[in-house]
């Protein structure tokens, strides 16, 4: 990344799936090879809460849950300015 994380940021992370029955913003649908499910990913937007001196960050979800994410992950980038914009009520709200 060419900007330091920080927390307050936000970050769109390329979630992979497997699933019978991709959701409404499921992206890149690619059918198995028996047919039975599909592998996809989807955007997830989360809101750093910290930043580990281990090389990870805890991002937080719209539902208020914690995940750990490597800094290094090539699925997570820092969202642009007008994507904040765009998807701004699918970031959770920053921390008080």
């Amino acid at each position: 990344m060419a900007r330091q994380i920080r927390p307050g940021d936000c970050v769109i992370y390329h979630k992979q799936k497997l699933s019978a029955h991709p959701g409404p913003h499921a992206q890149d649908i690619r059918p198995a090879p028996n047919g039975d499910t599909y592998s996809y990913s989807v955007l997830k937007f989360y809101r750093v809460v910290a930043v580990q001196p281990d090389q990870t960050i805890v991002v937080c979800t719209r539902r208020g849950r914690r995940r750990t994410l490597a800094m290094a992950d090539a699925a997570m980038r820092l969202a642009h300015w007008w994507e904040r914009l765009l998807f701004a009520s699918r970031f959770p709200p920053p921390a008080v």
